[in-house]
């Protein structure tokens, strides 16, 4: 069985079809970006499963959100996916 601290060392991974539900960007964007490493995934079979973390950090800091004349009500992406997803 595995430590407490074992389980804290386990990205928090969805499938791409999860992963694209979940922020509102396209499946081919997510998988595009999972291709080119821009964000942090593993290949099981045919399927690619996206590190949550790799994927919010990315979005949070995109070219959109850092640009300076941004549109207001911009704000990063904050929303509990393991809740949801257990």
């Amino acid at each position: 069985m595995l430590e407490n601290s074992s389980l804290q060392e386990i990205p928090f991974m969805l499938s791409v079809k999860q992963a694209f539900e979940a922020v509102g960007v396209s499946a081919y964007a997510v998988r595009k970006w999972a291709k080119s490493g821009t964000i942090s995934a593993v290949r099981a079979g045919v399927k690619i499963f996206v590190n949550m973390k790799s994927l919010m950090d990315f979005l949070n800091n995109s070219y959109l959100t850092k640009q300076h004349n941004k549109p207001e009500g911009i704000s990063p992406i904050s929303i509990d996916l393991q809740e949801e997803y257990k």
